[in-house]
């Protein structure tokens, strides 16, 4: 199908999976595909609703969750009432993602804005309560330049490719 074609050609299938039954959807389809040894990491776009079993299958697969976590203050207004409590609290764990899979974040832009220090901010500082899906300004530096095609932070080099931000202060 459409993954083995994508690996056969050395491309990534990124995958656009709104809501934890269309995580789960792919993380049930990718377990029982069989790929060839260094084929892509498949990117799950909006992996925001993520239910605690499909952590455990995203764990032994080779993907790359994509979060966007200001869409998480846009949404805060209706999650809960959309999702039912339960279900809006596996929202927007981008720290949980992290500990099994790599995670990117990105704005989403025009859908959100496009601020990476906003988001660094909200990433590191959790104003919304859930503490325990604080990252460290480590992890939230290499959320916000994770290369989506590799899986991997991008490191900033002389002779490497890169699109800087300059902030004028310094990130704590």
């Amino acid at each position: 199908g459409l993954l083995a074609s994508a690996d056969a050609a050395g491309l990534q299938l990124a995958l656009h999976a709104i809501g934890d039954a269309a995580v789960d959807q792919v993380a049930t389809t990718l377990t029982s595909a069989s790929r060839p040894p260094g084929a892509r990491k498949v990117r799950i776009e909006h992996a925001q609703v993520v239910a605690e079993s499909t952590l455990a299958k995203l764990a032994k697969l080779e993907v790359l969750c994509a979060t966007q976590p200001l869409h998480e203050l846009d949404d805060v207004k209706f999650a809960a009432s959309r999702l039912g409590k339960s279900r809006a609290a596996w929202g927007y764990r981008a720290a949980t993602l992290a500990a099994v899979c790599p995670v990117s974040v990105g704005s989403d832009a025009p859908i959100s804005r496009s601020d990476p220090w906003a988001m660094w901010t909200h990433l590191v500082a959790r104003t919304d309560g859930r503490d325990t899906e604080k990252m460290t300004a480590g992890a939230a530096w290499d959320a916000l330049m994770m290369d989506p095609l590799r899986g991997r932070p991008h490191t900033i080099a002389a002779g490497a490719p890169a699109d800087l931000v300059l902030w004028s202060a310094r990130p704590e």
